[in-house]
């Protein structure tokens, strides 16, 4: 049966995207890849920053939380992650805005003093 996404959700073609964070931590040193990641990145108050692939939202919220007064943008194609991504984010208490589309579609969103992404271009 073909495919309907124009777009590999987050866990892949066979595995729900629910379970995506879960197997992140489980099969990944996600701890240390992401400090370091979190570190190169290094966001300062009052930068916007892009998270192109932003999938469940996990990078774009440890940004806001490191950086309470800098603009972070998610985007991503997925539906259903981004649904993911807002829970998590409300969770956290962090406002991100989420936008639906692909890195093709990044200057659709203003300018940018960075732009990350991770786990996205394989």
């Amino acid at each position: 049966m073909p495919s309907t996404h124009t777009f590999t959700p987050a866990a892949g073609r066979f595995v729900p995207t629910s379970a995506y964070d879960r197997l992140l931590a489980l099969l990944t040193r996600e701890a240390v890849w992401r400090t370091a990641l979190l570190e190169t990145i290094a966001p300062k108050p009052g930068e916007r920053i892009l998270d192109v692939g932003c999938g469940t939202g996990t990078l774009g919220i440890l940004i806001k939380q490191t950086a309470p007064g800098a603009t972070v943008v998610g985007i991503d194609p997925d539906a259903e992650a981004q649904g993911i991504a807002e829970a998590k984010a409300e969770a956290a208490v962090v406002a991100i805005e989420w936008q639906n589309g692909f890195a093709r579609d990044a200057a659709n969103f203003g300018s940018f003093d960075k732009v990350v992404s991770s786990l996205v271009f394989h």
